[in-house]
């Protein structure tokens, strides 16, 4: 996944920015939580990309920082995640419905700075992601996000990540969007020196 990420990393211009995010299995609980990661990647590729350009590319990267930040304040306002009071008084983390629609308007209300990036969401240890009402909404925002958002998530987990993600709400996931290293490595040796080329 490390390399993966690089390869993103090794990609952006200022005329054509590229991100690469990391984000723990756990996250997609929260629509909000999950933007704001995405969010403050895009803000540091941002503040990287403006430090050896000319002052034209400058002045526009800085209007995107500007956009990050308020996006950032917007989105810290909304809360992150939901609490509700058990019978003993106690505040604990509610599983609450994070439908569609909610994580799809957070995610819409970022396509003002994301529809400028190339995002790509990185999830390992997928095979760790809660399964709930709440993460219902964001996985699907993350896997069909909205048309102006560039935006492809990888998940990277053991063999039962596959059937996670299908209760998840993934459940249509081609064979060719699917790849299974086990089949792909002998003794620690790739034998399909192709795979990368082809993915």
């Amino acid at each position: 996944m490390q390399e993966c990420m690089e390869a993103v990393r090794r990609h952006p211009t200022p005329d054509d920015p590229w991100v690469a995010v990391s984000i723990r299995p756990d996250t997609p609980q929260s629509a909000v939580l999950t933007v704001q990661l995405i969010v403050k990647a895009a803000t540091e590729e941002t503040e990287r990309l403006s430090k050896n350009v000319p002052g034209a590319i400058v002045d526009k990267l800085k209007k995107y920082l500007r956009l990050d930040r308020k996006l950032y304040r917007n989105l810290s306002e909304r809360g992150v995640g939901a609490v509700s009071i058990s019978a003993g008084g106690k505040r604990e983390a509610a599983d609450v419905p994070d439908s569609n629609l909610l994580s799809e308007l957070v995610f819409i209300d970022s396509v003002p700075l994301l529809e400028k990036y190339h995002v790509v969401v990185f999830v390992d240890e997928a095979q760790n992601t809660h399964v709930g009402k709440a993460t219902r909404g964001v996985m699907n925002c993350l896997h069909n996000p909205p048309k102006d958002i560039s935006l492809v998530t990888a998940f990277f987990g053991l063999s039962d990540t596959q059937e996670v993600l299908r209760q998840c709400g993934l459940s249509q996931l081609s064979d060719e969007r699917v790849v299974n290293l086990e089949r792909h490595f002998e003794g620690g040796t790739l034998k399909s020196p192709n795979l990368i080329k082809q993915q």
